[in-house]
């Protein structure tokens, strides 16, 4: 009865500062990859962080080792982070009565699902935010951006296994929920794309049709290419467009396979192109 309140306030207080941090974090958020262990470098969080949650050096290892196959923004990693360690912190303090125990664990794993659907919401936000932004002609490059915000979506699905699952019955839906919001989420993201490429792929083909045999524009082109052939070589019409939109399609293929950490993401965005 004396500490119950105490922790309470500690937790409250700690939504807040997480909240916070979430909402700074995505409006300033870059979406590089964050960095990972390499050449014996480590993730770059403070060990203030770690020490104010309370969590154990063991369980913060442990955590951070699974960032060796993570390639997600520097503001969802943080998340993820923090609401593991301060999870552990809770559950290693062994409340000896049941029930609030239950409590707490109940309050974390809604808070954290809270916040991961946050983080959802933000990065699908974005990401379409970012493709309205880009080229619409084969000059379009698949950003590291991009991939970055797929691996967003690989790393909620894998923490919330973790961070929201329970099983005390009907709790279990903070779970499922997450993962129908991040399979909902990667299908518009991957739709979205998919359109970004067929718009590229009508101008491409928009051009070509001005190469067709019986147009006035081809007549045109092609006395001026024959005329101009006396003198330098001249490549057959319409073979630069054709050049740059498979080049396009080669450096989105290699981008997205190489980068994206998913790669059930990338068949179903490429038969969705087919």
């Amino acid at each position: 009865d004396l500490y119950a309140p105490l922790v309470v306030r500690y937790v409250d207080l700690m939504e807040s500062s997480i909240a916070q941090s979430i909402h700074r974090g995505f409006e300033r958020e870059s979406w590089e990859p964050v960095n990972l262990w390499k050449g014996g470098q480590v993730p770059v969080y403070p060990v203030l962080e770690l020490l104010l949650v309370g969590a154990s050096c063991t369980s913060a290892i442990t955590f951070a080792l699974c960032f060796l196959s993570s390639n997600g923004s520097g503001t969802s990693e943080d998340l993820f982070w923090k609401l593991d360690a301060l999870q552990t912190f809770i559950r290693d303090l062994h409340w000896p009565e049941e029930e609030f125990g239950k409590h707490l664990e109940s309050r974390l794993k809604l808070m954290s699902s809270d916040m991961i659907e946050s983080c959802i919401k933000r990065t699908r936000v974005a990401f379409e935010a970012k493709l309205q932004k880009s080229s619409r002609t084969t000059d379009f490059r698949v950003p590291q951006s991009i991939c970055t915000m797929f691996n967003v979506m690989v790393d909620a699905k894998a923490q919330s296994a973790k961070l929201c699952a329970m099983e005390l019955g009907q709790e279990r839906q903070y779970h499922s929920q997450i993962d129908a919001l991040i399979e909902e989420t990667v299908k518009e993201m991957i739709t979205l794309l998919v359109a970004k490429f067929v718009v590229i792929l009508e101008s491409v083909l928009a051009k070509l049709s001005r190469y067709d045999e019986g147009t006035l524009f081809s007549s045109f082109l092609s006395f001026t290419v024959k005329a101009a052939s006396k003198y330098v070589d001249v490549p057959k019409p319409g073979m630069d467009v054709a050049d740059g939109y498979v080049t396009f399609v080669r450096h989105s293929q290699d981008m997205l396979r190489d980068k994206v950490n998913e790669e059930v993401y990338i068949e179903r965005l490429f038969d969705l192109y087919k």
